[in-house]
């Protein structure tokens, strides 16, 4: 589960990358728009997460 708190106090979450390893969940980068994992080829961006998008490909 990957759980985002934002700077107002609020929380969201999404169960992506459950699947993932540890060492591929270590590499992470944070930008201005979300979360992005370069080991996964994986983003999640907080507008996403916010409205409650669901990713339309599986992994």
């Amino acid at each position: 589960m990957v759980v985002v708190t934002l700077s107002d106090g609020r929380s969201i979450s999404t169960p992506r990358l459950e699947s993932a390893s540890p060492a591929d969940l270590a590499e992470v980068e944070l930008t201005p728009l979300g979360v992005h994992w370069p080991r996964l080829d994986e983003d999640l961006s907080i507008e996403g997460m916010l409205a409650g998008r669901r990713p339309t490909v599986p992994r």
